[in-house]
């Protein structure tokens, strides 16, 4: 069972306004309450003690005199401080949040928080670099304890440092330093990997074995290896080359790196296939009705829903009880009325008999059969590799055309119990496009060069979950390279659209 110990005083006096409430399991006996009180006189102290170093870090404290401390003993090894400018409950905002070592004291994170925390009101660039490495020193020493500035991490929510270990940055052990525009320190700590997942406890850095840099393969040898990560699809106008891996390549074997973390997609296995032939024409709200009673079991009416043209001219929307917790959409081409996409967070439904991942996979390929053009045989499936906490069961099917899949028209399904809560897909036609015949294509090995040239890798060490105490050697490819695409014809990368 956990302990909390939780106690309210002011800054600005050395008593004790209350040393209570003191939660769960405490004793009832002299003794324990005396051993209790002490703990809470050296936990105030503690405290005190930390705030006064740290308002030479962050003179800003002054302004929040009133403090809650709250200890979770059956949590992490922190102290969690939260300073406000008066003792009004109700007014939350602004405050700032210190956690401090259980044992020592030793500031670990902090965070302020107004109405003003926007991306806008964050610095930016160079000048932010400047300002987080200058505070950083003066939290950790000169050195920063092994930190460097890291410029291959994101930026949106702070600069992004990480530790260096044999000349390598080693991002699982990264922190983040936040400056808004006026030049002030509004957050600082250790942080998962900005952007990701890796939210995953990992050991610590002395504890930890890490290979030599000089056991990678040469990243000029990459070249070959990252050409079998290469997927030749096209769009039903030309032909393309998309980067299918984790992003994570081990290198010292060459290995794309399974990453539970990540979202990323890798070509999968021909499934076999009998389009149902039935037909479905959404063109007014009595028509969206009409579907979302026979197809989905919504007994819904023409008075419920509304009716939108879609961002996209070539679709029209229709709403069922919008802003709802059973709310519902249909998405239909706005010329034939086929449907091209459904979703639904009806909770009711979503509450049905729980299935196995084979028993949804089927379910989803019954469902893209009533959607698929006549005479299509095969698809090939699309791995869907979702974040651990994914809920339910996504599916991606691609139609084929000479052993190609055609991944811009592609069939993506979620199954959640046994039933279809979402689908995304396109009209017959677009289904059954086919490329233009071109004489050739350029190799992979060539669409790699590209890609590498655009997506440099870079060599790190990179923590799994649970891998022991072992740290991976591992070529990185920078954020966003999933959406680097090459021109199989001409070799050279599609330069994305502007929206």
């Amino acid at each position: 069972m956990k302990k909390m110990i939780k106690i309210v005083c002011l800054l600005a006096t050395t008593s004790l306004l209350a040393a209570t409430p003191i939660y769960a399991t405490q004793k009832s006996n002299k003794s324990a309450e005396k051993t209790q009180a002490v703990t809470v006189a050296d936990i105030t102290k503690m405290v005190d003690d930390s705030i006064a170093k740290t308002k030479k870090l962050l003179p800003y404290l002054d302004d929040f005199p009133h403090k809650t401390v709250t200890i979770d003993e059956g949590g992490d090894k922190t102290v969690r401080v939260l300073l406000k400018k008066n003792e009004d409950e109700e007014k939350i905002l602004p405050n700032v949040v210190l956690w401090l070592d259980k044992k020592t004291g030793e500031l670990k994170r902090f965070r302020l928080l107004n109405d003003a925390n926007t991306d806008e009101s964050l610095a930016k660039g160079e000048t932010a670099v400047e300002q987080a490495t200058a505070f950083l020193k003066q939290w950790y020493g000169e050195d920063m304890r092994g930190y460097r500035y890291n410029p291959y991490l994101s930026h949106t929510i702070g600069v992004p440092f990480s530790k260096v270990v044999n000349g390598l940055f080693y991002p699982s052990q990264s922190l983040r330093i936040t400056v808004d525009s006026a030049g002030r320190i509004t957050e600082g700590g250790q942080a998962p990997v900005p952007d990701s997942n890796f939210n995953y406890p990992v050991p610590e850095i002395e504890e930890t074995r890490f290979d030599d840099p000089k056991d990678a393969i040469p990243v000029e040898e990459m070249e070959t290896l990252v050409a079998s990560m290469m997927t030749l699809s096209h769009d039903g106008d030309t032909f393309i080359y998309q980067p299918m891996f984790s992003g994570y390549i081990d290198a010292k074997t060459g290995k794309g790196l399974e990453i539970r973390q990540a979202n990323y997609e890798t070509p999968g296995p021909i499934v076999h296939v009998k389009p149902s032939g039935a037909t479905f024409s959404v063109k007014t709200k009595e028509d969206a009705a009409s579907y979302l009673k026979k197809e989905r079991g919504i007994q819904a009416t023409a008075a419920d829903i509304r009716e939108e043209a879609a961002r996209d001219e070539t679709k029209k929307r229709f709403w069922w009880k919008e802003g709802t917790e059973q709310e519902a959409l249909v998405q239909a081409d706005a010329a034939t009325g086929e449907v091209v996409a459904y979703f639904t967070i009806d909770t009711e439904q979503n509450e049905t008999k729980s299935v196995t991942r084979e028993q949804a996979r089927l379910l989803a390929i019954k469902e893209v059969e009533k959607y698929l053009p006549s005479g299509t045989t095969e698809l090939m499936e699309i791995v869907n590799h979702r974040s651990e906490n994914w809920r339910g069961n996504m599916f991606t099917f691609a139609p084929l055309h000479q052993g190609i899949p055609n991944l811009s028209h592609a069939f993506t399904v979620n199954i959640h119990g046994d039933q279809v809560t979402d689908f995304f897909g396109a009209t017959k036609a677009k289904l059954a496009a086919k490329p233009t015949e071109v004489a050739k294509v350029v190799s992979a090995e060539q669409a790699a060069k590209a890609f590498l040239k655009e997506n440099p890798l870079q060599l790190i060490y990179f923590y799994p979950k649970d891998n022991g105490k072992q740290a991976v050697l591992t070529y990185q490819a920078k954020q966003g390279y999933s959406l680097t695409k090459i021109n199989a014809v001409t070799g050279k990368i599609i330069e994305p659209k502007n929206e």
